[in-house]
């Protein structure tokens, strides 16, 4: 029996299903992308190469549920939880690089901070200017050069 010969009943009661089904394929596909976030680091072009989604889906997806939107933060925490765990590991073997990154990022208030000196700024704008002066010269143009 086709569908237009159907009673509205059963028309209705068959969108429904229909409707049901694509949701429930909706929330395997959100489930499964959490499950792998954390084994592909956050790496959202893997996990959607992965479910077979496009990124436009998965940005309506964040963008549509703010559940599923929480749930991809809170693992986003996770992994920062995690690589913070890890950098705190290396700061206790010793590790200097480690000390000094966590320095100059989480102890700027203490000092621990890296200065462009005006020197460097200068010398960067000289070179520029030099880069400048010395570019073939056009029709009209003055053929004298400046001082550096």
């Amino acid at each position: 029996m086709s569908e237009r010969a159907l009673p509205p009943a059963e028309k209705k009661a068959r969108a429904e299903a229909r409707a049901k089904a694509k949701a429930d394929e909706i929330a395997e596909i959100k489930r499964r992308f959490l499950e792998i976030y954390r084994v592909k680091a956050g790496n959202i072009a893997a996990i959607i190469k992965e479910l077979g989604i496009s990124r436009e889906r998965y940005r309506a997806f964040v963008a549509d549920d703010e559940r599923f939107r929480d749930a991809v933060r809170d693992e986003k925490e996770a992994l920062n939880d995690f690589a913070e765990t890890k950098l705190f590991e290396q700061i206790n073997n010793g590790n200097i690089a480690a000390i000094i990154f966590y320095l100059k990022t989480q102890a700027r208030h203490r000092g621990y901070v890296e200065k462009v000196e005006a020197g460097e700024v200068e010398v960067k704008v000289k070179l520029e200017r030099v880069i400048t002066d010395k570019r073939p010269k056009t029709n009209g143009e003055n053929d004298s050069t400046s001082e550096v």
